[in-house]
């Protein structure tokens, strides 16, 4: 019983530990686009994000509504960058080539 338990549990640690991923990701891209942040300005996004934008623009004079399109366009980014760096998506393009 044990090991079907350990089963169940397994696949849903690799969407946690790959939604990590990409909130990592996502979070190097907010750092580079506004270097004037520290880490855990940043890490403000996601648990407290409305002292995330007025961190922002008291730090880098940037409104809250331009940066919630940069950030969605970086999330778009984000999103396509670990999609092509999936091995099963890098498999699908190498066929329909």
């Amino acid at each position: 019983m044990t090991d079907m338990t350990q089963n169940k549990t397994a696949p849903s640690m690799d969407h946690k530990g790959a939604a990590s991923n990409q909130a990592d990701m996502l979070n190097k891209r907010i750092k580079s686009t506004w270097s004037k942040l520290s880490d855990d300005d940043v890490k403000l996004y996601t648990t407290q994000p409305d002292q995330f934008f007025m961190k922002l623009k008291n730090l880098c004079h940037v409104e809250k509504a331009d940066a919630e399109k940069q950030i969605l366009e970086l999330k778009k980014e984000t999103s396509n960058s670990s999609m092509n760096n999936n091995p099963k998506n890098v498999e699908k393009e190498t066929h329909a080539a």
